[in-house]
């Protein structure tokens, strides 16, 4: 048990570590770029000022305005996903999945649902989930929501979590399955990850 207990330690250790890597990459890819286009759209501004050019400044106050504004979803959303730290096992991923779903919906406006396949096989199931895959788990279901909100004009996403021994997972029934699937652009393309005895596999399913 003392032995489990260690590399269970270690394990969420090692994807901590990873997530606040990935969260670094995120903020510095996202934020810190919007607030630097911010500084220069606020220099081009102060030019246009200078030399007496109003309604070119009104413009770039608006397309200021704009950034400012992504800016705002960039950092609320890197927020969420520093809070977004899964207690060990099923059950800990399920709730943190259904709290995070629940703030992107609010933070989006899009209509954003979370399920659990078989609930109570999933409960059974808990031991089944590795050591650090609820972290892994987690980190896929924020990259694929982030694409969501970024490129896919959804309206409506839906997370999914099923256990090993739960109907609708993918072929031969192996391992924990984790789908998000939205009725954006490409249309009918779902992103699907599910955990294995040597980590989390990603792909794609329409």
């Amino acid at each position: 048990n003392r032995r489990l207990e260690a590399l269970s330690r270690d394990a969420r250790r090692v994807a901590t570590l990873e997530e606040r890597e990935r969260l670094a990459r995120e903020i510095h890819d996202g934020v810190a770029q919007v607030i630097a286009t911010l500084l220069v759209r606020v220099d081009t501004i102060e030019g246009l000022v200078t030399r007496g050019r109003l309604v070119e400044a009104a413009a770039e106050l608006r397309d200021l305005r704009a950034s400012g504004d992504r800016a705002n979803v960039e950092v609320r959303e890197a927020i969420a996903g520093l809070r977004a730290n899964p207690s060990p096992g099923a059950d800990g991923l399920a709730e943190a999945l259904r709290r995070y779903v629940e703030e992107f919906g609010a933070r989006t406006g899009v209509d954003a649902s979370f399920h659990v396949e078989d609930t109570s096989r999933a409960r059974s199931a808990s031991s089944d989930l590795a050591p650090g895959h609820e972290l892994h788990l987690m980190r896929v279901a924020i990259e694929a929501l982030t694409n969501v909100r970024k490129h896919a004009q959804a309206r409506r996403v839906e997370v999914t979590l099923g256990s090993p021994d739960a109907t609708g997972g993918l072929p031969g029934g192996r391992g924990w399955t984790l789908v998000v699937a939205d009725d954006g652009l490409p249309a009918d393309l779902d992103v699907t990850a599910r955990t294995e005895d040597d980590g989390t596999i990603m792909g794609l399913r329409h």
